[in-house]
């Protein structure tokens, strides 16, 4: 009997990572996807990797961008939410939450996420890209001085001449 238990064990250890190979392999195919402009495909596959893993914070970001370029927007900002949820230390999540908002025309909630974005951020880049959709907001709420204020930190930011905002 313990030898079957040890037997299943080992069945099991053996099993359990290459579980994860296909979700892996999945993952970079949709990622090779969005980045060739197929968002619809892109979302297929990444939907199959999130629905096999549910915890997978990046995958629900990745979801969330093909939805806001296939013109999703409610889509985009529950999967956006999603991934906060399940890793909220992550700027970038904020930032796509932000870009959802703002396609949403949302502006309030567009400074709030920035803002928790802002406050993770350590990227220069991401903290370019949080300074530019924050600013855009307050312009759209008429706060001028705000909507400066961070448009011309985020002019600093990019002339740095390390940084090239994509």
């Amino acid at each position: 009997m313990r030898r079957a238990g040890a037997g299943v064990a080992m069945v099991l250890a053996l099993i359990a990572p290459a579980g994860w190979l296909p979700a892996r392999a999945d993952a970079a195919e949709a990622l090779a996807s969005f980045k060739a402009g197929r968002y619809l495909e892109a979302s297929a596959e990444i939907q199959a990797v999130v629905d096999r893993s549910p915890g997978y914070a990046y995958g629900h970001f990745l979801l969330g961008h093909c939805m806001l370029k296939r013109r999703l927007v409610a889509d985009a900002d529950r999967e956006f939410r999603l991934a906060l949820n399940l890793d909220p230390s992550r700027a970038e999540y904020y930032q796509g939450l932000a870009l959802a908002l703002n396609a949403s025309g949302n502006w309030p909630f567009t400074v709030r996420a920035a803002t928790e974005g802002l406050v993770r951020a350590q990227d220069p880049r991401t903290r370019y890209a949080l300074l530019a959709i924050r600013g855009y907001a307050w312009g759209a709420l008429r706060r001028w001085d705000d909507a400066v204020a961070d448009l011309e930190t985020a002019q600093r930011i990019c002339r740095h001449p390390t940084i090239r905002p994509s």
